[in-house]
């Protein structure tokens, strides 16, 4: 029996996906410092937090919201330029997929 995969022959597919699959799941040190404020925060107060990293009360409770929300994942805390390209990729992804049997 012969595997034929439908995307075959559909340009940029390849790329899309391997781009996506790397992203995916990017926790960058960026996300990592982040974490390790907020556990500062949690571990010694939050005076003790501003002072010792420098940023603001409004911008720890947005990073906890953004934590709490997610559900504890890590990649939210990422900075917003992730999000952007993994939203970049989800909708080219999604136009390959729709645009898969059309002539370019």
């Amino acid at each position: 029996m012969k595997i034929h995969c439908k995307y075959t022959g559909v340009k940029g597919f390849v790329t899309v996906y391997n781009d996506a699959v790397r992203y995916a799941y990017m926790i960058t040190a960026e996300a990592k410092r982040r974490l390790k404020i907020l556990e500062h925060w949690k571990n010694h107060g939050l005076q003790s937090a501003i002072d010792a990293f420098e940023v603001s009360e409004r911008t720890l409770w947005d990073w906890k919201g953004r934590l709490d929300k997610g559900g504890g994942k890590l990649v939210l805390l990422a900075t917003r330029k992730i999000f952007c390209l993994k939203l970049i990729l989800t909708l080219s992804a999604i136009y390959i997929f729709m645009h898969r049997g059309s002539v370019c």
